[in-house]
């Protein structure tokens, strides 16, 4: 019985199609090889004392080398006709080792100068598919090729391959050498590794090391061809399909697999992920099935996947063994809050402070988090990264909560220290000639300023003034810590006579300080009196500027927050001046 139709026999439920991937029987003026690279620690170029070469010379012949300054001459044999299967064979083109002591002595077959540690040196020559070839879709791949090659123990041929275009290279040991070999035979190599590559490439070294026994011919090599083979089974995975293509690393997804004919009781279906560039050389388990039907897998990402968008996943199947069509999908890290940063470590009562987070991997909302003084922490209503202290703090502490796509991370603890406000008071004496002296009574701070009203002004602690002449004058002291906050007390002094007493007008009030929505001015002493009221803000721009009956509130709640200076004037002349906060 023949070998094929016991094939058949014992496969009676399979085909096998084969195709020709690659072939190459230098017949050509140009080929498909790269003669003498620099892969696998090799002479490159013609630069050794052996080296690669492609003709149809089989003579050989007598020639001479000089080693040490003395002639040595040498004879090289013939190299063996070629047998059936070579395409025009017995004499045609083929690639080749030749020395360069015999290329001088115009001899071209295969011969090779052995490296005795003394005339020539130990050297590698490899020759290399120019280009890639893919075996994606072929169940088997056989590689296979017509060589001889006599050599020696130290003298031989090596042959290799490799999977992502030659960045670096496989020994095969099916056979481990090429070597003993003095006639033309037939070599074929079919490795699982061969089988579903996109980059696959063959490469041939001959490795010559220090030896006293080599003898030629040198390792030569026709006929090169690299055939696919798909086994075309009833049982196969027809499609797979993502929940999504983006995918969270830590989280899962749901994989639909479509299956084509029976599959065997005990199937294992293994999904696998490949790696950061697409390649399932050394694939990641992802999730697993004992089934024989199409179903749903749940696959999860490891949580250390690095990110990245050219992942593949694909599944393979245990009984019958078989590799489904795989999928591209994106790997996305997980959210991170990263650094809090605080804009001041220690701020006034009133004051904004900002905060910010230095977060990453597609970050989409912030909610921030404050408590004061040790209480537990809480949603806070603050939009944004800015937000007003309030007067009643001691330490303000923030937290940050990012949400993504890829889940929730919370920010480390930021603390800002609120400061305690001055407080600013002051008595005063007047004295004849329009003198005044003033003694102060202000805690808590480091620098003080007065303003007497008249446009003067003074640092010192308890400074006297002289007023130009009489009137009512309206004194400010400003006392301010080492922070820069600072509280403002202020009195009203007649000096000499005016046509109205301001005593009269002690109980009005400007409240609340700080205001929010609405601010009230009250006189308790004379309900039904008019007063003009004058409000500015920080910068001194108009505000307010009305006649109006003091017990009726005023509506803020357009405001700007910030500092505002109220002035009540009664007959023209000043009773008040108030420095007031909006929140």
């Amino acid at each position: 019985m023949n070998k094929i139709l016991l094939f058949i026999l014992f496969l009676p439920f399979f085909s096998m199609g084969q195709s020709t991937l690659f072939s190459e029987n230098f017949e050509s003026s140009t080929y498909a090889f790269t003669l003498n690279t620099s892969s696998q620690n090799s002479v490159s170029g013609t630069n050794g004392f052996n080296y690669w070469v492609v003709n149809n010379t089989y003579n050989g012949g007598n020639g001479s080398f000089t080693c040490l300054g003395f002639p040595f001459a040498f004879t090289a044999n013939p190299t063996p006709s070629q047998i059936s299967g070579i395409t025009n064979q017995p004499n045609s083109k083929y690639m080749h080792i030749v020395s360069d002591a015999a290329v001088s002595s115009n001899i071209n077959n295969a011969v090779f100068i052995a490296a005795d540690g003394l005339c020539s040196t130990p050297e590698n020559y490899f020759t290399e598919m120019s280009n890639s070839i893919s075996t994606v879709g072929f169940d088997s791949v056989e590689f296979s090729f017509y060589w001889l090659c006599a050599g020696g123990a130290q003298s031989y041929g090596e042959i290799y391959f490799s999977v992502n275009g030659g960045s670096s290279w496989n020994l095969i040991n099916q056979p481990q050498f090429l070597n003993n070999n003095s006639n033309w035979s037939q070599q074929k190599i079919s490795l699982p590794g061969f089988a579903q590559q996109s980059n696959l490439k063959f490469g041939f070294r001959f490795v010559n090391q220090t030896t006293t026994s080599a003898s030629d011919p040198a390792l030569s090599i026709d006929e090169i061809k690299v055939t696919g083979f798909t086994l075309q089974a009833p049982a196969s995975i027809q499609s797979i399909q993502l929940s999504s293509t983006s995918i969270c690393a830590g989280q899962s997804a749901l994989l639909t697999y479509i299956l084509s004919g029976p599959f065997n009781s005990g199937n294992i279906f293994t999904a696998q992920l490949s790696d950061i560039n697409g390649n399932f050389l050394n694939p990641t388990v992802i999730g697993q099935i004992t089934s024989s039907v199409s179903s749903i897998l749940n696959v999860s990402i490891p949580q250390n996947t690095l990110a990245g968008s050219n992942y593949q996943i694909r599944l393979i199947s245990s009984n019958p063994q078989s590799i489904g069509p795989s999928l591209p999908v994106s790997i996305l890290a997980q959210v991170s809050a990263g650094n809090l940063v605080v804009s001041r470590d220690t701020i006034c009562p009133f004051e904004n402070a900002t905060i910010s987070l230095q977060g990453t991997n597609a970050v989409q909302s912030v909610v921030w988090e404050q408590s004061v003084d040790g209480i537990q922490f809480t949603s806070s209503t603050y939009n944004g990264l800015s937000f007003n202290t309030g007067p009643l703090f001691n330490t303000l502490y923030v937290r940050g909560i990012v949400s993504g796509i890829c889940g929730v991370d919370t920010s480390v603890v930021g603390s800002v220290v609120v400061s305690n406000l001055p407080q600013a008071q002051f008595v005063f004496n007047v004295l004849a000639n329009n003198t005044v002296s003033f003694t102060n009574q202000s805690s808590g701070y480091t620098q003080l300023s007065w303003y007497f009203g008249d446009g003067d002004s003074s640092i010192l602690v308890n400074p006297t003034h002289v007023y130009p002449g009489p009137g009512t004058y309206f004194v400010e002291l400003i006392a301010t810590n080492a922070f820069g906050c600072s509280q403002t007390y202020s009195d009203s002094i007649v000096i000499g006579t005016t046509n109205i007493n301001i005593k009269q007008f002690d109980q009005v009030q400007i409240f609340p300080n700080p205001f929010k929505d609405q601010l009230m001015l009250s006189d308790c002493n004379s309900f039904n009196s008019v007063f003009d009221v004058y409000i500015y803000d920080l910068l001194g721009k108009s505000i307010l500027n009305e006649t109006m009956s003091l017990n009726q509130p005023i509506q803020t709640s357009q405001w700007q927050s910030g500092v505002y200076w109220i002035e009540i004037k009664k007959d023209g002349n000043l009773i008040r001046v108030q420095k007031m906060i909006k929140w």
